[in-house]
């Protein structure tokens, strides 16, 4: 947030395109919900974008066929599955990913708490405003299940 609304060519953007401005912010993780100072910021966002788990799991086929549409290309008598090549839907279920995704991170970043008692994350909701609800569970929500 504080790259974002330090003007262009300040330092403290760091290697922050111009394009990443407080709109782009707002648009990419407050799903346009405008935002004013610092103290509303976590509050506003609804969302945030991990490109590199994404990555991830496209490199683990079955993954790959489970959570996403491919389209293959042949080059070289090699067969590449390229992922939202055009305006095709690229995620086949995005709740049932966002479902698949809590289950992995979530635990992992809480196992490495060491010697403090957690508490339970919050159940995450695995619809943002204006999608149709989830229907992985009743309420809509991915819960934190002690193993």
């Amino acid at each position: 947030w504080r790259r974002v609304i330090a003007a262009r060519g300040d330092a403290a953007r760091g290697n922050l395109p111009n394009r990443c401005d407080r709109k782009w912010f707002e648009q990419r993780f407050c799903n346009g919900q405008a935002v004013n100072t610092e103290d509303e910021v976590w509050t506003a966002i609804e969302a945030i974008s991990l490109y590199s788990p994404f990555s991830l799991l496209c490199a683990v086929p079955s993954l790959l066929e489970t959570h996403f549409y491919t389209h293959p290309v042949e080059v070289r008598r090699t067969t590449h599955l390229l992922i939202g090549h055009n305006q095709d839907p690229v995620v086949k279920d995005i709740h049932k990913l966002r479902h698949f995704i809590c289950e992995c991170l979530i635990p992992a970043a809480m196992s490495n708490q060491s010697g403090a008692m957690l508490r339970s994350p919050t159940p995450i909701p695995l619809s943002l405003s204006g999608e149709a609800p989830s229907l992985l569970n009743k309420d809509g929500y991915w819960v934190h299940v002690e193993h």
